[in-house]
């Protein structure tokens, strides 16, 4: 619900590097039930939300292991 500006603000502090959009209709915020921030969402190749994960990811392991569980794909280390 941030301003274009800040958002982007937000973005650049936080270093990420990946692809992010806006959704100022919130079109996705009932079907995904998103609050904010920590949320990870996990999307098969399909483009199906298989999990939403609603806590932070503290390590790579635990990044590969939800990668493991809900996509079924081995992360190489």
């Amino acid at each position: 619900e941030d301003d274009p500006a800040s958002a982007v603000s937000l973005l650049v502090a936080s270093g990420v590097h990946y692809p992010s959009v806006r959704d100022d209709a919130r079109a996705t915020r009932l079907p995904l039930r998103w609050t904010g921030l920590p949320m990870t969402l996990f999307v098969a190749a399909d483009g199906v939300v298989q999990h939403v994960e609603r806590a932070p990811i503290t390590s790579q392991a635990q990044l590969d292991g939800l990668v493991q569980q809900y996509l079924g794909v081995q992360v190489a280390s």
